[in-house]
């Protein structure tokens, strides 16, 4: 094993961590950083999956033309969720949530062979999940599916479906042997986030690399399942589009994941139509939460981060139903049980916010 940063850190976590396994993961209460898994190898050590850090996100990214004055770039952050609960931002939402959708792609994709364009399949509402150990799936009843930054499913999962992650580079020689093992598996996600730096909480591979790696993973997958382009961060448009180049008409690819972080609901709304007019294919929103890295705002309370789910999930199962299949709500750690964002309780139970996420899945 070589050693990285975010292994450094993983290591640096240990010693806290066997004491209190909680105590290490994306960030703590207490303003401590979180692990955000960048391989299957820190999932099967910490038994958890998603580590290494996830401030600085999309920090070198391009603005496109739905990117923010905000320079939709994620800083590292050095307080606490706690303080900055107490941002005064609050989420803008207007009319324009209820925008016409864009019109449906057409079979062809951009630079992708293979798929269709209703690839992607339905779904709907799910979760990213960690800490395995205390993950109850009776605690978030009317969910469908869930992922867990790996490629080997988490425990008490119940009916759940599973959608595997291809997470870095170093996966992807343990893509056919984790294949052998998955039931009822019908989508597969690619890199989390490679336009940015695995001590950061991506794969950081660069976009020819990660043409070539794709089609390698797929390759050994033999047509059994629908494939996930990789998933950028907010701002990694040009990255995508720099990789669907690279792939030179050779990546099969049915449907696009993609991450977005921010506090006002129509950005995110406008950002998905953007990525759906620009790819054509249909899109899963894997990571989202009402946080903005480019300036460390939170929704204030928990009554602007329901508005601003709701405002979003209305639109998904709306206007937006074409466009985007299923979504995944980041928050469903423990380890985040006081943070506005966070869906579970500190022993795994769903909290208000939880209950609420459940509720707008119906």
């Amino acid at each position: 094993m070589f050693v990285t940063p975010s292994i450094i850190a993983l290591l640096g976590c240990l010693s806290t961590a066997l004491a209190a396994p909680t105590s290490c993961g994306r960030k703590s209460a207490a303003g401590g950083q979180y692990l955000h898994g960048n391989s299957t190898e820190f999932a099967n050590l910490w038994g958890y999956g998603h580590g290494g850090n996830h401030g600085n996100h999309g920090q070198n990214h391009q603005s496109n033309v739905i990117d923010h004055p905000t320079t939709s770039q994620h800083v590292i952050e050095t307080q606490s969720r706690a303080a900055v609960q107490t941002s005064q931002l609050v989420v803008q939402t207007s009319a324009a949530a209820t925008s016409a959708a864009a019109p449906m792609p057409s079979d062809s994709s951009n630079g992708a062979t293979g798929g269709s364009a209703g690839g992607g399949g339905a779904g709907g509402a799910g979760l990213g999940i960690n800490y395995s150990s205390l993950f109850k799936a009776q605690n978030f009843p009317g969910l469908t599916w869930y992922w867990n930054w790996a490629l080997t499913p988490s425990s008490d999962t119940g009916s759940l479906e599973f959608v595997p992650n291809v997470h870095s580079a170093s996966n992807v020689d343990g893509v056919a042997s984790a294949a052998a093992s998955w039931t009822n598996v019908r989508y597969v996600l690619g890199f989390n986030e490679p336009d940015i730096s695995a001590s950061d909480g991506g794969s950081d591979i660069d976009p020819s690399t990660a043409a070539a790696l794709h089609q390698q993973w797929v390759a050994a997958l033999d047509g059994k399942y629908q494939i996930g382009t990789p998933a950028v961060a907010r701002g990694g448009k040009t990255w995508m589009q720099q990789w669907l180049a690279a792939c030179e008409g050779k990546c099969e690819y049915d449907f696009v994941p993609f991450h977005f972080y921010g506090t006002n609901a129509q950005d995110l709304i406008s950002y998905a139509q953007d990525f759906y007019t620009t790819f054509q294919k249909p899109l899963w929103l894997t990571e989202w939460d009402c946080h903005d890295y480019s300036t460390g705002a939170s929704c204030p309370d928990q009554a602007a981060t329901e508005l601003f789910m709701k405002t979003v999930v209305d639109w998904f199962k709306g206007e937006g139903s074409s466009m985007v299949h299923r979504w995944a709500w980041f928050g469903a750690f423990p380890g985040m049980s006081t943070d506005v964002n966070g869906l579970e309780n500190s022993d795994g139970t769903a909290n208000t916010l939880g209950d609420y996420y459940v509720s707008l899945a119906g």
